[in-house]
């Protein structure tokens, strides 16, 4: 919860690069260190330090990797972000299984991604941010590496582009945090209701994971499939993405584990031999969720301007994270103590989340809006589409790849 708020605004003001070079370096000290722990309450502590600089990680290298990439790309990307959270759920099953000593477990979890500790130095920092925060020079040198690399041109469109973000950025020198989200009616719009829908998602997701994963069997092998199913769905999320866009997805998808959640409970009234049929639409509910939860991850960068993006995104993370602690206790509290079937009250908020969605914009092939009053346009429809000129599309994102491979350079649409 804090590690979105805190780190978001980090990153919005310090930039991409430094906050995934600070969160990552200490989480990998902090993992390694929390493996020699004293005592249980050394544990803990250090297990929420872990929580809130991955949570900041988390938050700033998918916004980073969004900002880094074309319109029609970027489901790809969010998707491949996704494969490798699910894919290392995976991993953790089979580790776990082989190593059952849990100080050996942890010494093993927190070596592997030292590996990544390059990363921030061949990684480049967002064009957006350093053009939005009038760090044109920077962002030229980068164009022109990528533009040698490539052997093609600096385009003028990008030289005009460059030239007016330096006469803004003299004139605008403004610092923005959490509650510029709430100071233009578009902002305040699309926070609250992502924050409802960041609670609503969470919520119903490990409420669901908890609900239909309490099931007999091998706890490793059901840890190992419940990351089989995240990564099926991620990938079909690819196509859903690229065909119905943003936001026709997130609104089916909330509607779909709606009536998902209500049929099983239904069936759950029965005393007897229903049992498969709650536990089908179940887990048919979990993976509408789960999609749902991994298209509103790219959807939420991308409604954001950059000049708020990441604080952005860390205040749906705040919300996101309070459904996931709310949703064992409601488990707890409901079924056990009032003998409600939780499962009416996930497919009720899911309901509402579904009807409330309709009024944020469709960002489907859009280019990304950097201040807020691209925003605005974007919330009245108004943004340039892919076809029209930008960045990406005259530097193109396999020279981009090129590059990066070359010369630590990318490139994204400013």
């Amino acid at each position: 919860m804090l590690g979105g708020l805190v780190f978001g605004d980090l990153a919005d003001r310090f930039g991409r690069r430094l906050s995934m070079a600070f969160t990552m370096y200490a989480t990998l000290v902090v993992s390694f260190v929390s493996a020699f722990s004293v005592n249980y309450t050394m544990f803990v502590c250090l297990r929420f330090l872990l929580g809130v600089l991955q949570q900041g990680l988390q938050n700033t290298v998918y916004t980073l990797v969004i900002e880094l990439y074309q319109p029609q790309h970027r489901p790809y990307a969010g998707v491949i972000v996704e494969l490798f959270f699910s894919s290392s759920i995976m991993i953790l099953a089979g580790l776990a299984y082989a190593i059952r000593y849990w100080r050996h477990l942890q010494i093993t979890v927190a070596l592997i991604p030292m590996v990544t500790v390059i990363y921030p130095w061949v990684i480049p920092e967002s064009l957006r941010w350093l053009v939005m925060k009038g760090q044109t020079e920077q962002a030229e040198k980068q164009i022109q590496r990528i533009c040698k690399t490539n052997k093609i041109p600096f385009p003028d469109e990008i030289w005009a582009v460059m030239k007016k973000s330096k006469r803004v950025n003299v004139r605008q020198k403004q610092q923005y945090n959490v509650t510029h989200l709430f100071r233009t009616w578009s902002l305040m719009k699309i926070t609250l209701i992502c924050g409802y829908l960041w609670v609503t998602i969470s919520s119903t997701y490990y409420g669901l994971t908890f609900k239909v994963t309490s099931l007999k069997g091998n706890p490793y092998l059901n840890f190992f499939l419940s990351g089989l199913i995240e990564t099926i769905m991620a990938t079909l999320c690819l196509p859903i993405m690229n065909r119905f866009g943003r936001k026709k997805p997130v609104v089916v998808g909330l509607i779909f584990c709606a009536v998902m959640c209500l049929t099983s409970g239904f069936f759950n009234s029965f005393t007897s031999g229903l049992d498969k049929l709650v536990t089908a639409f179940g887990l048919v509910g979990k993976c509408a969720g789960s999609s749902t939860f991994i298209i509103f991850f790219v959807y939420t960068t991308e409604l954001y301007p950059t000049v708020v993006r990441n604080v952005g995104l860390g205040f749906g993370m705040f919300w996101a994270r309070l459904g996931g602690v709310m949703a064992p206790q409601l488990n707890q509290w409901i079924s056990v103590l009032l003998g409600f079937d939780v499962i009416y009250l996930f497919g009720t908020l899911s309901l509402i989340g579904g009807l409330i969605a309709f009024p944020l914009p469709e960002t489907h092939r859009r280019s990304l809006p950097d201040s807020i009053e691209e925003e605005i346009t974007l919330d009245e429809g108004g943004l340039a589409d892919i076809a029209n000129t930008n960045m990406e599309s005259k530097l193109g994102v396999d020279e981009v790849t090129t590059g990066m491979e070359e010369d630590n350079c990318c490139t994204e649409d400013v």
